[in-house]
């Protein structure tokens, strides 16, 4: 958390004020991560094209948020290993 807050130029308290500790933290982030896919995805999807085109469309879109955020995908995966996690546990 030290790290956290050095980046976000904030007191350690305050980080705490929002967060109960590191895995409320990775998981709101892991939360937001996916919110914003979903977002791209729905963006993606037009109207009256096919299925099919849709799908590829919206895996393009996907895929070109997860390489626009590389280093958050690489981050993610090494936190959620290094917790014994694979997934947020929030309900």
């Amino acid at each position: 958390m030290d790290s956290v807050a050095k980046i976000a130029k904030v007191g350690k308290g305050t980080v705490y004020t929002y967060f109960d500790n590191k895995e409320d933290l990775f998981d709101e982030i892991v939360d937001s991560t996916i919110k914003q896919m979903m977002n791209v995805a729905n963006k993606a999807i037009k109207p009256g094209l096919p299925f099919h085109e849709n799908i590829r469309h919206v895996l393009e879109a996907i895929l070109a948020f997860r390489q626009k955020n590389n280093r958050l995908f690489k981050k993610s995966n090494s936190g959620a290993n290094k917790n014994g996690r694979k997934h947020s546990t929030r309900p």
